[in-house]
């Protein structure tokens, strides 16, 4: 058996490693997220809210067209969203921004309703926002955004926010 050099003998070969940063590459990360979301069943509804916020309307623009909120409402999670911040904002009321009308949306709406403002006739209680001849919620709102003194609306209602 002939000599063995030193360059055919058995060294162990070197595996390459593939140096991991710190931050791992985005395109993999969501492809693995969007794996691990179709596996466990959980639908493209929550995809869309994990890789996704979005910016609402301010509620005054949303009293411009009035719609009609309530309880499970679907496609209106814009004013949604900018009616729970009116609520967080000028309120004080520790809720969050989420875009979905909810039980704790309805509640704080039945409460907003039941309180008066000076010279405004009584809301009727009924947790939703209505749209139409019931927009009385909606002509509170206005009517609670715009300063009396100066008849500017207050920042928070021309507030736009991210949920």
């Amino acid at each position: 058996m002939p000599a063995k050099t030193s360059s055919t003998k058995n060294k162990p070969a070197k595996k390459k490693l593939k140096k991991l940063s710190r931050y791992p590459n985005m395109k993999q990360m969501s492809i693995a997220m969007v794996i691990i979301l179709v596996v466990t069943g959980i639908g493209t509804y929550s995809l869309r809210r994990t890789f996704a916020l979005r910016q609402s309307p301010s509620i005054l623009e949303c009293q411009k067209f009035s719609p009609y909120l309530y309880k499970g409402v679907r496609n209106q999670d814009g004013c949604v969203a900018a009616l729970q911040g009116f609520y967080h904002d000028k309120y004080g009321v520790n809720m969050s921004i989420d875009g979905i009308f909810g039980q704790h949306t309805e509640a704080v709406t039945q409460v907003y309703q039941a309180t008066r403002l000076p010279n405004y006739p009584a809301v009727p209680v009924t947790g939703k926002v209505e749209a139409g001849n019931y927009n009385k919620t909606w002509a509170k709102i206005t009517l609670d955004c715009y300063n009396a003194e100066t008849g500017k609306p207050w920042a928070v209602c021309n507030r736009h926010f991210r949920y």
